[in-house]
């Protein structure tokens, strides 16, 4: 007779957080257990969480000293390595990582734009140097969380307004592809709304360990899989 493993374990660990400003973004995200935030944007002092701030760093001639990838090697292998109490990871925003990346590369070849690096090396490395970043993060045995701005796209007319995140769709498909759930928040009225737009598969709520990301997964409404009897 096959009987079901009862402690059995599986939960979320990599989520995509997208909205408007305002919406509930770094809010949803600090909910998580001892989390970390990477920032980018201004307001990271205003946050009541640890923090970095992520930046390229530049020297008086205008050429960078330190760049971002440096800078996020540094941090996943000193979360690797050193001891600490954090269990989650944010990246807020993922957008303006890419962007950092971006502008770290034109600043190494000293052009303006990566179409300007010949036979797509700058794309190229530029996709590669993302590509590690979310690689490295997946492996560790923390939650991970991109943060992420929203636009709105339509038709050449203007019409059929389609709401989705401001990272372009090819960084989307790395980010979202480590990710287990894809999560956005809106703000109507005086209401804070959380919707799962994505995910890797429908979880049990018998089978996730950790208190906090199961009331996370009850605060957002979300659709847990049908237990078996």
């Amino acid at each position: 007779k096959n009987e079901v493993n009862p402690h059995i374990i599986d939960e979320p660990h990599n989520f995509m957080i997208w909205g408007k400003p305002m919406s509930g973004k770094s809010y949803l995200a600090g909910l998580f257990p001892a989390p970390l935030f990477l920032n980018t944007d201004s307001n990271a002092k205003a946050n009541k969480y640890p923090f970095i701030s992520l930046k390229n760093e530049y020297g008086k001639d205008g050429k960078i000293t330190k760049d971002i990838t440096d800078q996020l090697d540094e941090i996943i292998t000193a979360l690797t390595t050193e001891k600490h109490d954090y269990q989650t990871v944010i990246v807020d925003v993922i957008d303006d990582v890419v962007a950092l990346i971006e502008e770290a590369v034109c600043n190494e070849s000293g052009v303006k734009a990566l179409s300007d690096i010949p036979y797509g090396k700058g794309y190229a490395t530029e996709k590669t140097a993302l590509q590690r970043f979310v690689t490295r993060l997946r492996t560790m045995p923390l939650n991970v969380i991109y943060v992420s701005r929203e636009i709105t796209m339509t038709d050449a007319d203007g019409s059929n307004p389609v709401p989705q995140p401001s990272l372009p769709e090819k960084w989307q498909n790395i980010v979202n592809g480590n990710s287990d759930l894809v999560i956005r928040t809106r703000k109507i009225g005086e209401r804070y709304l959380q919707q799962v737009t994505e995910q890797r598969k429908h979880y049990k709520q018998s089978r996730i360990e950790s208190e906090r990301v199961l009331k996370i997964l009850k605060y957002i409404d979300y659709n847990f899989a049908k237990e078996e009897k």
